[in-house]
């Protein structure tokens, strides 16, 4: 089973560098650089292991320079609920929210140190 989902994860992965190319080799219409300069792909999982069906240590993988978010970076948000990371995103996308789903989880608001 652990193998099986290795390959169902490597399908994926194969999928968003596809995407990411493609839009990297397309230039943006009206501006400089390109669609993927312009863009913003997350890839997430559910799981932070789909075999045991853990709810921790979920990856989330950010490609393109959409968010204007540092990048080639990773971050440990040490167990830090992800409605953090979602209000970060709907605040780079000038759109801040005082919560993102169960506000329970939300904290003191979006993420440091993305920017």
């Amino acid at each position: 089973a652990y193998e099986k989902l290795i390959q169902i994860n490597t399908w994926y992965a194969e999928q968003i560098a596809h995407l990411a190319r493609r839009l990297s080799e397309t230039p943006e219409p009206g501006s400089d650089g390109s669609m993927l300069d312009h863009t913003t792909i997350l890839w997430t999982n559910e799981l932070g292991k789909g075999n045991s069906h853990t709810r921790e240590n979920i990856p989330f993988v950010f490609v393109g320079g959409g968010l204007g978010w540092k990048t080639g970076v990773a971050h440990d948000f040490g167990g830090t609920p992800h409605n953090r990371l979602l209000m970060s995103i709907c605040e780079a996308m000038g759109q801040p929210v005082e919560s993102f789903g169960n506000a329970d989880f939300c904290g003191d608001g979006g993420l440091s140190g993305l920017v």
